[in-house]
């Protein structure tokens, strides 16, 4: 990241490479659950124009609006890239992409049907960190979701990854 950052201060870096330098800080952050870093970082991803990423980034600025706490405005911007994605037959990015609809959704519910869809999918194809990167804020929609019934195997499964890494992070091992 270090390396990364030097790379993008650099006068001759285009104004889209440092845009991808601070989605890529911006995701970075919100996984390490440091809002305030995100939300740093995204108020000067913000500054560039909003088509400056491409569309297999535009998810960031999305997900710098849940952490922000602009469901709505989320919604709007996932329902769209949703869209693009399938028309790409981009099977992985409508995955990612339902995924923050269902921590966009308005009510639990509503973030159960994307959930749902989402987890017949991922287990299909076998994703994990999709789901699990988003642990702390996805981690009561799978709550719920095991208690429908839905793919309780893998909702279990992804319960378990994401439970035993939030206590790794809470009690990291010595080297």
């Amino acid at each position: 990241m270090q390396k990364d950052e030097q790379a993008a201060l650099h006068p001759s870096v285009s104004p889209g490479s440092k845009a991808m330098h601070l989605a890529h800080q911006v995701m970075f952050a919100i996984q390490q659950d440091d809002l305030s870093s995100a939300l740093d970082w995204g108020n000067r991803l913000l500054e560039y124009p909003d088509d400056i990423l491409d569309v297999w980034q535009q998810h960031v600025t999305g997900r710098l609006l849940i952490a922000r706490g602009e469901r709505g405005a989320a919604a709007e911007l996932f329902r769209g890239l949703h869209a693009k994605a399938v028309k790409a037959d981009a099977q992985g990015y409508a995955i990612r992409i339902r995924v923050y609809q269902a921590l966009a959704a308005e009510t639990p519910d509503e973030g159960l049907v994307f959930l749902s869809e989402t987890l017949a999918l991922g287990q299909t194809e076998g994703y994990i960190r999709t789901f699990v990167d988003e642990g702390r804020l996805l981690k009561p929609l799978l709550e719920k979701a095991l208690a429908r019934g839905i793919t309780p195997e893998y909702t279990r499964k992804l319960l378990t990854i994401i439970e035993t890494e939030q206590l790794q992070r809470k009690f990291p091992r010595e080297n």
